[in-house]
């Protein structure tokens, strides 16, 4: 990672709204999207095709059950796999929205900044996406947020706008706004 390089990893429980923040930041900075699960992703098609059969976002508990598994059978895949799509990026901003247990520790070690993503259960309830199916909120997947490091905070419980305005003033104290491109807001 280049000095003026920033990598900032969102985290929460599913529905807190990791996904609309990254996706603002991606937008908003130029920043790089990089999923741990984006390889969790392409078997969720395949196996959808496979069954002839149309997936419109994401099966939550066919992608718990698939990292489970691949967590089993390759222990630390997931983490390697996210190293190498990290190290490869070409934006010196690189965000995450799905950091897990079995993955924090490869975030850990490639300098991202952890910011929780909090919202109240209600508001999560709300804002549930129709593209989703459910998750189960005790699977192991969906626990061990306590034990990350917290060097930020995020409350998305109110107005999507309060979110995002407190998204920009996180991120315009992270990114340099001079030298070598990057930070400059696109707008």
């Amino acid at each position: 990672m280049t000095a003026a390089a920033v990598r900032v990893c969102f985290y929460g429980p599913t529905g807190s709204g990791k996904t609309t923040v990254a996706r603002h930041v991606a937008e908003r900075y130029g920043a790089e999207l990089v999923k741990a699960s984006e390889p969790l992703h392409r078997l969720q098609r395949m196996f959808y095709e496979v069954l002839e059969l149309p997936v419109d976002g994401q099966d939550g508990e066919l992608l718990q059950f698939l990292a489970g598994k691949v967590e089993r059978e390759r222990p630390g895949w997931l983490a390697g796999s996210l190293t190498r799509r990290v190290r490869e990026a070409t934006s010196p901003v690189v965000v995450n929205d799905d950091c897990r247990a079995n993955t924090y520790p490869a975030f850990e070690a490639l300098g991202f900044v952890f910011v929780r993503v909090r919202s109240t259960p209600d508001a999560i309830a709300r804002r549930r996406r129709a593209d989703h199916t459910p998750v189960d909120p005790r699977h192991p997947v969906e626990r061990g947020f306590e034990a990350f490091r917290m060097d930020h905070e995020l409350d998305n419980s109110g107005a999507i706008e309060h979110t995002l305005a407190a998204v920009d003033e996180l991120m315009d104290g992270l990114v340099p706004m001079h030298g070598s491109g990057v930070g400059h807001r696109v707008r």
